[in-house]
Order: C-alpha cells, then structure tokens, then sequence
C-alpha cells in the first residue's frame, strides 16, 4: 500500500518564515519610530523648569515687568508676544540675561491699553544653538 506524503513543502515553509520576519519588522518599526518621533522634542524636558511669566505691562512707556521663578536654566533673553484686542500678535526679544528669581523690565511695541503680553524664555543648548521655550500661560493685560 502506498501512503500519500501530505505536509509542506520547503518553498511553501521558507514562504511563511520570511512573511513571519517581514510583519515582526514592521511591528517593531511601528513602535520605534513613534519612540523617535517623541523624543525629538528634549526642549520640554529643560522648559518644565522654565517658570517665566509677565508680571505688568505699560502702554504709555512700552514697558513690560518679566519674573523668571526659581529654575534651574540661566536664560539668554526672553521673548515678549504682545497681543492686540483681534488676536495678532507681535514679538519682541528683551536681550537681558535671566537668572533665576530675577524681575527685569523689558520694552516691547504695546499698541493700546488692553492688548495682552505673554513671555517665552530662551536659552542656550549645550551645542551653542538658541531654544525658545514655549509662551506663559499667564498673560499680563497692559494698562495706560
């Protein structure tokens, strides 16, 4: 009696082991490149201990009080976004070194009484190159 081979083949097998390799690859580059893409963004990590907010603003002498609170980073300048009643806004840099727990007046184009300030601190990176943080949350209102 003869009994009839039933099973895969060689070519069938190494088939199913390279598609096996193939989706494990691109498993684990779905989860690496979503690692690299995050983090890229280092700059947060330094920020979270960037506490500088606007304390007051004037519109007659284009005056604008800044605090840097107690962090660690020494600060190069601080840039002042200042926000007129429609939501434009217009950024000045205030080239003044920050330390911490400092307060430095800075001038910055305030159009009218009204219009909002918010300030972003700048810093310098270990390769020399300049990194804003991002803006305050905390927003000063200009008076006259």
């Amino acid at each position: 009696m003869v009994m009839k081979k039933r099973g895969l083949s060689d070519v069938v097998a190494v088939t199913l082991i390279i598609l096996i390799a193939i989706a494990a690859v691109v498993i684990v580059w779905a989860f690496v490149s979503n690692m690299l893409r995050t983090t890229g963004e280092e700059l947060e990590a330094v920020c979270l201990g960037v506490d500088v907010k606007p304390i007051s603003c004037n519109a007659t002498s284009d005056n604008v009080l800044v605090q840097y609170g107690a962090g660690e980073q020494q600060l190069s300048k601080v840039k002042v976004i200042v926000y007129d009643v429609t939501g434009a806004s217009v950024t000045t840099d205030c080239i003044v070194p920050f330390n911490p727990l400092d307060t430095k007046s800075c001038t910055a184009t305030i159009a009218a009484a009204g219009d909002s300030v918010a300030v972003a601190g700048v810093y310098i990176d270990d390769s020399a190159n300049e990194k804003t943080c991002p803006a305050s949350t905390e927003k000063a209102t200009c008076t006259a």
